[in-house]
């Protein structure tokens, strides 16, 4: 599946109930907007460029990072990405572990 146009998804998009606005670095929802740092919304552009598809760990790397990166950022910008969707029960149901895949 061919990937979204990054330069569209800058200018906003939707997960669900949720207003995504990567230019701004903000999560709305309910009238209520979050900060999201830059990095952590990198992820979760790269993770929507999918479409439902899976991202590798590599392929978030190199689309994000530019350089090989240890697992620990990538968990923590995941981490951060689930709690300001408020995502953090389980089964996830905005970003999706995949194991020994990636995530969607």
């Amino acid at each position: 599946m061919p990937l979204l146009d990054k330069e569209l998804l800058q200018d906003g998009f939707r997960l669900g109930d949720l207003d995504v606005l990567p230019k701004l670095n903000r999560v709305r929802s309910d009238g209520e907007e979050q900060r999201i740092e830059p990095g952590v919304m990198d992820v979760l552009v790269a993770i929507a460029r999918r479409d439902g598809d899976v991202i590798s760990r590599d392929e978030l790397v190199d689309e994000v990072w530019g350089r090989p990166t240890a697992d620990g950022p990538i968990d923590r910008r995941i981490m951060l990405i689930r709690r300001a969707l408020d995502d953090r029960e389980r089964p996830h149901r905005i970003v999706e572990t995949i194991p020994g895949r990636g995530f969607r």
